[in-house]
């Protein structure tokens, strides 16, 4: 487990991002000058090519916010969840008289206490709906959909068929003429701010298990001292598991997405559309991260 932890962390939250967008605009600009001016190259040396009914284009690119979402909303929540508890020692004597309340309140009946169970549950999940990490990913969500929805609203803007009397694309397509216009790449655009997302969020995950360690002196302190456990401890065997296989998943998407970057650089748009994708999934990730949010991370 540990191993693989280290190989996911040196494949993204290790390397720097100044590094990593510089990188990225290296592929876009040298990569699309390749790819426009001399395609049979292209074609003589990168023998795989992800067509656009492929599984991959098809079940992970074309949904891919879903993937992001299904994947960082849990890993946020439960990051959180550990992170934003008091650590024992900072409360001293008035949590120990609150925790011990607890502990010797008097006892519930098995009715009773499931009702509090499912009660803290749902109220736990309205607690995360309305903190700001879920407020920070509605954001991005917001940014995503309205750039998608100003790239198509561009494209038809500027787009006509070969035949002046033809203003539908299906009939221009259909009657086998051309249609053209400036279609910024969405493909790069998605790839590219979805990737900076993921790899924003899990910069927590450089010190997880050095914190998990010094939670473990904390708890052996706390118990031997108080008889009592240390929640954020309780809390990090509780869900470290969790937390560290979302990663796991994450590491993944993120090297598909980069994957796909690549095929998307090599076959599909022209440089002025991917690069204006590069630009624009930028500064959308830098202006919230960079900017709205800074002081809003763990």
């Amino acid at each position: 487990m540990m191993i693989i932890l280290t190989i996911c962390r040196k494949l993204t939250i290790n390397v720097e991002l100044s590094k990593r967008l510089f990188a990225y605009f290296c592929l876009i600009f040298f990569g699309s000058l390749v790819a426009d001016f001399t395609p049979l190259l292209i074609k003589t040396f990168i023998p795989i090519r992800i067509h656009k009914n492929h599984l991959l284009n098809v079940w992970f690119v074309k949904i891919g916010w879903f993937w992001v979402w299904l994947l960082l909303v849990p890993f946020v929540h439960l990051t959180a969840k550990i992170i934003q508890l008091t650590p024992a020692e900072e409360d001293g004597a008035e949590y120990i008289q609150e925790y011990t309340k607890v502990k010797l309140s008097v006892s519930v009946s098995k009715a009773q206490a499931e009702s509090a169970k499912q009660q803290s549950w749902y109220q736990e999940i309205a607690n995360f709906f309305q903190s700001q990490h879920f407020f920070r990913l509605l954001i991005s969500t917001v940014l995503f959909f309205t750039s998608t929805s100003i790239f198509t609203w561009y494209e038809e803007a500027t787009s006509m068929c070969s035949i002046s009397s033809i203003n539908i694309k299906e009939d221009c397509i259909r009657s086998h003429h051309r249609w053209s216009g400036f279609d910024i790449s969405g493909h790069a655009f998605l790839l590219l701010f979805s990737n900076l997302i993921i790899l924003e969020e899990c910069g927590i995950m450089k010190g997880w298990e050095s914190f998990g360690e010094r939670l473990s002196s904390q708890q052996y302190y706390f118990k031997k001292t108080f008889k009592l456990d240390e929640p954020q401890y309780v809390a990090f065997q509780k869900y470290n598991m969790y937390i560290r296989g979302l990663f796991m998943c994450l590491t993944l998407l993120s090297l598909l997405w980069d994957f796909m970057l690549f095929q998307t650089v090599l076959f599909y748009h022209t440089l002025v559309q991917k690069f204006v994708a590069f630009v624009w999934a930028i500064g959308l990730w830098f202006l919230p991260s960079r900017i709205i949010f800074k002081s809003q991370m763990y």
